[in-house]
């Protein structure tokens, strides 16, 4: 696993108080007409980085610059379309104009959209910029009925839709993959696993986050629980460890026992109380009276909280009638599954870790 340095807890806390107070002093200084013309003009930098993910122009700007028409060449684009996305990626940060008179190299931001890049977000700018896009343009639709929208519009329900649509599922899965491994620095700086003997993640995607965990205790076994498509594909490639088994299912039917913890990573906040309800139950059922529940989700707090929150939050509503939960919320819901809440622990990054544990009096 890659080392990473995470930051101190003063470094993050007095970063995100300067961030909140620079949006503030922004919204105060600009006149209003020109900050919602900003506000509502950002879809446009979410498919300008898409595009430029999807035509591959990081990886082929990593080997030096080069010009409008090599890299036109090299994606298979037009000439004058592409020198006209070119500036405002420059303009964002994505690539910049070269020394070389007429070339164009990568900017700092660019490099994460190299696909060879060892914490690349390729995927991630691609998945936004697709169905997840589409799902926030429902959401006015959404606020009036209090759920989805997303089947209606595309004739299926968000993971179906992925499954009919191969490469759309591919960009989701690595995007999954790119964010547990931005955050897992932060989780195992702040959560102690060493006394987990066998960790089951269920609907753990490609297992980056399991991986990773193994990687840093090695007396510890871990089972990836997933649906058939996504264990074909994790089987198949490289880089998964010697003591991950692969178990494919659905988490609404049961979830593999064995386990003396169960970690769920983003996964409850993608259904309403029903169907969060049925997924902890059926971990509760295959657990150990000593066992426990580790949760990783983004959680909800006051109206101070990071825009990524209130943002992802929205868009579990427009998607799947989902949302992201408050501390209250998650505590009533584990009761309500037969655990009791433990703890909650921030960590440096926007995931926050619920741990629980069995209730003695069991599920009803």
């Amino acid at each position: 696993m890659r080392s990473a340095v995470v930051p101190p807890w003063f470094v993050v806390k007095s970063l995100f108080a300067l961030l909140r107070g620079l949006d503030r002093l922004r919204n105060t200084l600009t006149p209003p007409p020109l900050r919602l013309m900003e506000l509502v003009g950002g879809y446009g930098a979410t498919q300008i980085v898409r595009s430029a993910a999807e035509l591959g122009l990081a990886d082929l700007l990593a080997a030096g610059p080069k010009t409008i028409a090599e890299l036109a060449a090299g994606c298979g684009a037009d000439e004058d379309a592409l020198a006209r996305l070119i500036r405002p990626l420059c303009s964002l940060g994505i690539c910049r104009k070269s020394a070389s008179r007429g070339a164009f190299a990568l900017g700092p931001l660019g490099e994460y959209l190299r696909s060879d890049h060892p914490e690349t977000f390729r995927a991630t700018a691609i998945a936004a910029g697709r169905e997840q896009y589409d799902g926030m343009a429902g959401l006015t639709a959404s606020i009036r009925r209090g759920g989805a929208t997303f089947p209606e519009r595309q004739g299926s329900d968000f993971f179906s839709c992925l499954a009919q649509r191969e490469e759309s599922g591919r960009h989701f899965a690595d995007s999954m993959a790119e964010i547990s491994r931005a955050c897992l620095p932060a989780v195992l700086a702040e959560y102690d696993f060493s006394t987990i003997r066998h960790l089951v993640d269920v609907a753990g995607g490609t297992g980056a986050l399991l991986n990773g965990i193994l990687a840093r205790y090695p007396q510890m076994a871990g089972t990836l629980f997933e649906q058939p498509s996504i264990v074909a594909r994790v089987e198949s490639s490289p880089g998964q460890s010697a003591r991950c088994r692969c178990v494919a299912g659905d988490m609404f039917d049961a979830v593999p026992a064995g386990g003396d913890a169960y970690l769920l990573q983003r996964v409850l906040h993608d259904w309403d109380d029903e169907g969060a309800l049925r997924i902890l139950a059926n971990c509760r059922r295959v657990m150990p009276s000593n066992g426990r529940l580790l949760l990783l989700e983004l959680g909800m707090g006051g109206d101070d909280e990071q825009f990524v929150r209130f943002h992802a939050d929205l868009l579990m509503l427009s998607l799947f009638g989902g949302r992201e939960r408050t501390d209250d919320e998650f505590r009533d819901l584990l009761d309500r599954a037969g655990f009791t809440l433990h703890c909650v622990i921030e960590t440096r990054s926007p995931l926050r870790i619920y741990e629980a544990f069995p209730s003695r009096w069991g599920t009803e």
